[in-house]
């Protein structure tokens, strides 16, 4: 590909009459600027996608903790509850007992 492109345009120089040897070099120097410049654009695009999708990745997996920290402290309030409400019918059904034994005592 390289040599056609020489070729054609060395013909093209010759044509018009231009010095051919600078113009190839004008060429190549173009082309090695523009693809320098399009792997500075891709690397760049490619670690900024890198860098959202790490802030993404560590912003959900706080969310996530979040959740679960909230989740726990749900389920502590629940048990907490659960044994309020077991301490409460254990006191409940204890209480008539004690009524029945302290009368007993008062009044033989």
């Amino acid at each position: 590909m390289s040599h056609v492109l020489n070729a054609a345009i060395r013909t093209a120089c010759a044509r018009y009459s231009f010095d051919s040897t600078a113009l190839i070099l004008s060429v190549m120097i173009s082309a090695v600027t523009f693809y320098s410049l399009y792997l500075c654009l891709l690397v760049c695009y490619s670690s900024s996608r890198r860098q959202h999708h790490t802030d993404s990745t560590v912003e959900t997996a706080t969310n996530e903790k979040a959740k679960v920290k909230e989740l726990n402290q749900q389920t502590l309030w629940q048990k907490a509850l659960e044994k309020l409400h077991r301490l409460k019918a254990t006191q409940n059904s204890h209480q008539p007992l004690l009524r029945s034994q302290s009368c007993d005592a008062i009044h033989p």
